[in-house]
């Protein structure tokens, strides 16, 4: 076994042992069966016993599911790497011109991965989220959807496989004497600025564009609610283009809010099932909440630090795409650069869930700056609001400190209303 190969099969099992620990932490919390004080302090009488089981046990039933997959996802991972799959798949369309060649050896392990994880979301949405009232979707709607987001996957691999092969240019053979450099100096850079560009243009065309496929977007009606929004967007001074209300209730129980868009004016986009959860003042609590965030310019700074490990990432990744025994190791007679890139970014999944950690904890910092801002507009029910959404989307309410350090962008709910009430008491004196 070469020296890539060894380290590839070494790091999904270090990964897939990590995942196990703490899915296995999550999965204790979930075992609680009383309230904890901490949580009967933040929730009060808004929390019945009969809600907090119901979130316990629907967290249960989905992490037991979760240790199925992580298992099925090491046995799949592994057997594709040990075995002669990958350049079997390629040779499969060596006859073909190079480049439509790596666009269907792509789109080969596209399907091949939708394959293996569509029983998990079968049973997720219509055994374990439909037992406990968590699913409006219809096996029709989840076929549509299912297809729509593969054809999306699909044309943004072709892009992402077009880009590549003209940077890296054409395959050389493994028994050529020396490695190949890129065909275009600063292959970093150009793949970088490539990748960059397509992430800012799905953000721009995401509410127009792709939102529609999966969801009917409406203009908010004219009501309490839309003049509730656009008075306060006016107090605050921000850029409000639309509002629109999407009909998610149909596929979900979840309620939610965001902005979509990075210059200029942005467009809200409300849950259609936000509104049977939350009264008026607390929708516009949640929606300060999500102003808070562009008035701190967090999506410019994550967008900022993001784009710096991004090209750090492929940066490492170039060291060593263009190093024949990469493919060698694996059973390649050619240097198949799409191959090279997603085993090189396996390999390095260590130093991104290092690098994530500290990210998550930026991010944190983030929400709470957030929900001070809807605080200091006036807002204190952004409390009751995050404990109804809790409780709606039947959120783990018991969290592992360990896990959530690990792993959670945001704060625990029991946290964010600690400091927004906090916040209360010293503007009260």
């Amino acid at each position: 076994m070469g020296i890539y190969l060894s380290l590839v099969i070494g790091v999904i099992i270090i990964g897939v042992l990590f995942d196990i620990f703490k899915q296995y932490r999550k999965h204790q919390t979930y075992k609680v069966k009383e309230i904890p004080k901490s949580i009967k302090e933040i929730y009060g009488d808004k929390l019945t016993q009969e809600e907090f089981d119901a979130s316990q046990s629907y967290q249960l039933d989905s992490s037991r599911l979760v240790f199925i997959k992580i298992a099925v996802k090491l046995v799949f991972e592994v057997t594709a790497f040990l075995s002669p799959l990958f350049p079997s798949v390629y040779n499969h369309y060596k006859s073909m011109p190079e480049y439509l060649s790596s666009i269907l050896f792509v789109l080969t392990f596209n399907i091949l991965d939708t394959l293996v994880d569509l029983p998990f979301s079968l049973y997720n949405t219509f055994v374990i989220r439909e037992k406990h009232k968590m699913n409006n979707m219809t096996l029709g709607i989840y076929i549509k959807d299912a297809l729509k987001s593969f054809a999306l996957s699909g044309v943004l691999s072709i892009i992402v496989v077009t880009v590549l092969y003209f940077l890296a240019g054409p395959s050389v053979s493994v028994d050529s004497l020396e490695d190949q450099s890129s065909v275009i100096k600063h292959f970093t850079l150009y793949f970088w600025l490539a990748i960059m560009v397509i992430d800012i243009v799905i953000s721009l065309i995401f509410v127009p564009f792709i939102l529609p496929l999966f969801y009917e977007k409406k203009p908010l009606e004219e009501s309490e609610l839309k003049t509730k929004i656009t008075e306060v967007m006016k107090d605050v001074d921000f850029n409000l283009k639309d509002v629109w209300m999407i009909d998610a209730s149909k596929k979900m129980k979840e309620g939610n809010a965001f902005f979509s868009g990075l210059f200029g004016k942005r467009d809200l986009v409300l849950f259609d099932n936000l509104t049977t959860s939350c009264n008026t003042e607390e929708i516009v609590a949640i929606v300060l909440h999500e102003v808070g965030h562009c008035k701190h310019r967090h999506l410019y700074k994550l967008l900022g630090v993001q784009s710096i490990l991004i090209f750090i990432v492929f940066k490492i990744i170039e060291i060593f795409l263009f190093k024949k025994t990469l493919y060698k190791d694996f059973g390649f007679d050619r240097t198949v650069y799409v191959f090279g890139f997603v085993v090189l970014n396996t390999t390095l999944s260590p130093l991104m869930e290092i690098i994530s950690i500290g990210l998550n904890a930026v991010m944190r910092k983030f929400e709470f700056q957030a929900d001070r801002y809807a605080v200091d507009n006036g807002f204190t029910c952004l409390d009751s609001a995050l404990i109804k959404l809790s409780i709606m989307n039947k959120s783990s309410l018991v969290d592992d400190p360990i896990v959530s350090a690990l792993e959670n962008s945001h704060p625990t709910v029991e946290e964010r209303v600690k400091v927004i009430r906090a916040v209360e008491v010293k503007k009260d004196k």
